[in-house]
């Protein structure tokens, strides 16, 4: 709570746990009656505890606004990463920013910027009956005492297929400039790697017992090279990540907006599949190509402290290139998904 509470808080929500409640003959009951009365629920579904994944259910089949966190992505089953689901640490320079994502998120509550969609939405949407709180962000939400206002938040007006259409290009030049500039700055790195390597075996070999002094330059000089490739890494990802937050957002977007109701627009739907299911393979590969450059990284040996070092660093970026190109293609199966669905509700 010490994470959740604080910025939900300052968002001017009121926060409650049902699972600490006094009367915990009634725990079920507050536990049914908090979710349903919510207007975000926040889920840590580190573990996969049972207890949670059962009030993450129930959530989603009364279509609550959620967002999930764990401390271990990986853990996730696969679908449900595309939900909003966000890694955390509870280190002291990492929770931090934990803090900041979920009062964001709350703030866009209120003014109707964020916007939430759950697995029974998106394949079961008419058992969600009147709830709106998945489906679109709310027409007016009242302010609760200490928000600043007592007046309500109007929505703006949500984006049409070709608003989508349009910042779907946008959004796919700029993925294109980040994953570009990433596979370059690998590519150079492994070339560099290679060559510092030879270097490293032809003074081993030369000099025999005399070899130390100058070996352990070229680790110094290499692990340079590490914080080179690092640098420039660290602010692709951070582009690569909000590329990416946009592509799968308007991606599914567009699945929802499309129709099935003509021969033209399942053909579109069936292109679009395609598309989705190319795009879900490339970025399938891509994953286990870094994840096995990141285990190449993990797999080398301490031999000069600056080396490890800069190695350790490194690798912490690479895996996180490797968590949001994984993200992406979730965001894409969720979306193919989708418009197989709609394909499948006609029968064609």
């Amino acid at each position: 709570m010490k994470l959740i509470s604080p910025p939900l808080v300052n968002a001017g929500f009121e926060v409650s746990r049902a699972d600490l409640t006094i009367n915990q003959h009634q725990i079920l009951k507050d536990i049914v009656v908090g979710i349903a009365k919510a207007d975000i629920v926040i889920a840590d579904v580190t573990d996969l505890n049972g207890n949670v994944m059962y009030e993450l259910g129930l959530a989603h089949a009364m279509g609550r606004r959620t967002v999930m966190i764990t401390r271990d992505i990986e853990s996730l089953p696969f679908d449900l990463r595309a939900y909003r689901a966000t890694q955390y640490s509870t280190e002291f320079d990492e929770a931090p920013k934990l803090m900041e994502l979920i009062e964001s998120v709350a703030r866009g509550v209120l003014d109707g910027s964020a916007e939430f969609s759950n697995p029974v939405q998106d394949f079961a949407p008419e058992v969600l009956g009147k709830s709106e709180q998945v489906s679109v962000a709310p027409v007016s939400l009242p302010l609760k005492a200490g928000r600043g206002s007592s007046e309500a938040v109007a929505e703006p007006p949500p984006a049409g297929l070709l608003d989508i259409i349009v910042e779907l290009s946008e959004e796919g030049d700029l993925l294109q400039g980040s994953t570009q500039a990433i596979s370059e700055a690998t590519v150079k790195i492994g070339e560099t790697v290679a060559a510092r390597s030879a270097q490293i075996e032809k003074t081993n070999k030369n000099l025999g017992a005399k070899a130390a002094p100058v070996l352990r330059q070229l680790m110094k000089e290499t692990a340079k090279d590490f914080q080179d490739f690092n640098e420039r890494l660290v602010p692709q990802n951070e582009l690569l990540r909000e590329s990416g937050t946009k592509i799968g957002h308007l991606t599914n977007s567009l699945a929802r907006l499309r129709n099935a109701t003509s021969e033209e627009e399942v053909k579109r739907l069936r292109d679009e599949i395609d598309s989705l299911t190319n795009a879900e393979a490339q970025f399938a590969g891509a994953h286990a190509s870094v994840t096995a450059f990141a285990e190449v990284l993990l797999g080398l040996p301490n031999m000069e402290r600056t080396l490890s070092t800069a190695v350790q660093e490194t690798t912490v970026s690479v895996l996180d290139t490797a968590g949001i190109i994984e993200l992406l293609r979730a965001e894409f199966a969720r979306a193919r998904s989708l418009m197989e669905e709609k394909l499948n509700r006609v029968g064609v």
